[in-house]
């Protein structure tokens, strides 16, 4: 049986409900166990619930301090879902944030890897060409978590 994509985009909707509330205790749930995040700093990879949960706590720190709001903003009809092969699905969307002053922060593409596991949809590869990143990235606090 094919897996439903629309319960997989469900999946990426609620991590971005998840960090535009800033309860991001608990956003691994939405992660495979493994999570490699590609930006225009680098690659890493996040392994274990505790340290996806922390880099995330760490991105709402940072935003906090740059004073960007954690509203995220996205059309869910623009997304564009392929089919890698019946248990893999590609999203890519493009996300926008605004400073906590109203103007635009920026907007940047995205492009997700979700995999169909036996626990469901979980992201396992995100990519992410906004510039923010690299303000995240050279973040003291994130050597911490």
């Amino acid at each position: 049986m094919t897996p439903n994509h629309a319960d997989a985009v469900d999946v990426l909707l609620k991590y971005y409900d998840a960090v535009r509330t800033g309860n991001v205790a608990g956003i691994n749930q939405y992660f495979d166990s493994t999570l490699t995040a590609i930006s225009l700093s680098g690659s890493n990879s996040i392994s274990g619930a505790e340290n996806i949960d922390a880099v995330f706590a760490t991105l709402i720190d940072t935003w906090n301090n740059l004073g960007v709001s954690l509203k995220i903003e996205y059309d869910r009809n623009q997304f564009q879902i392929d089919t890698i092969q019946p248990n893999v699905v590609m999203i890519r969307t493009r996300l926008t944030n605004y400073r906590v002053t109203g103007e635009l922060f920026e907007s940047w593409n995205c492009m997700y890897v979700l995999v169909n596991t036996e626990a469901g949809w979980k992201i396992s590869l995100a990519t992410f060409d906004d510039k923010g990143t690299q303000e995240f990235a050279d973040s003291p606090q994130r050597d911490g978590g």
